[in-house]
């Protein structure tokens, strides 16, 4: 798909969200959300484990349906679609990075990468093929094209899954901790692919993370906490020491977490401590 619209354009347009799982017992996870993302946007989507990301995240990305209110998607509300409209939808408009890759092990890098694009056409063309090897060049792994998953490192393979979003031209690229299971130096140079293609190529980015240093990186930082909107700020405009002053306040930590890992004490200092989350249970 073509991204050259006009920055300032809202690409996803969020109008009175709510979620509810369950019929006899109902629960609610999302709680009348609004907002927009305008085109070309690189945000980061936080909050502390319950929060109510990987919903947002699943409605955005049409996986789920929302139980109330619209989400509007280049002027199309998605919740008037079918399934069938649905699934051309995320094939169309949406590239997706997990971050456990959800690669084919018996399949090589290249073919892996095509793999969206065999869903809509199984041809073999070679400017097709062409484009799959420029996106693992992309992702610095020229050379590695006929290697097989099982064979590559878990950076390597993170950097397939990313050229596999891609193959689509999507216009909206959704990350679900796309660096959660790499360390710090390749989680760096996830993101820095990430910013460049959105750079180049003017697509929407979504990534949720509980990584503070990720999302610093980010344009925009929208916070969660128990299903409703609790922060959300651009660090261009607050500066660089308040926004990572915001971060450090956020909810994203998971006491439990710090308290195995012996990062705050367990006793009566915690909770004291700027850092420590005062909203998880």
């Amino acid at each position: 798909m073509d991204n050259a619209g006009t920055k300032n354009e809202t690409i996803i347009q969020v109008k009175h969200l709510d979620k509810v799982f369950g019929e006899e017992v109902k629960n609610q996870v999302l709680f009348d959300l609004n907002f927009e993302i305008k085109r070309g946007e690189f945000l980061s989507l936080i909050g502390p484990s319950g929060s109510g990301k990987s919903t947002l995240m699943n409605i955005l990305g049409a996986l789920e349906r929302s139980t109330a209110g619209e989400v509007i998607v280049n002027g199309k509300n998605i919740n008037n679609l079918n399934d069938k409209d649905l699934a051309e939808f995320r094939n169309q408009y949406l590239g997706f990075i997990f971050q456990f890759h959800y690669l084919f092990p018996e399949f090589t890098a290249l073919e892996n990468v095509l793999i969206p694009y065999y869903i809509k056409d199984f041809s073999r063309k070679p400017e097709i093929i062409n484009k799959a090897n420029k996106l693992l060049s992309l992702v610095e792994l020229e050379g590695f094209e006929n290697r097989k998953i099982n064979k590559l490192s878990g950076g390597q393979q993170q950097r397939v899954a990313i050229a596999r979003s891609f193959i689509n031209d999507p216009q909206i690229i959704l990350a679900d901790e796309p660096t959660g299971a790499l360390d710090t130096k390749t989680s760096r140079a996830i993101m820095t692919l990430m910013r460049k293609y959105n750079e180049e190529t003017g697509a929407t980015f979504i990534i949720v993370t509980h990584d503070r240093e990720i999302a610093s990186g980010t344009q925009r930082i929208v916070e969660l906490v128990d299903g409703k909107i609790h922060k959300d700020f651009l660090p261009s405009e607050i500066g660089e020491a308040t926004a990572w002053e915001e971060l450090e306040r956020h909810a994203c930590v998971d006491c439990d977490t710090m308290k195995q890992q012996k990062q705050v004490k367990k006793d009566e200092n915690f909770g004291k401590n700027k850092n420590d989350c005062k909203t998880c249970p």
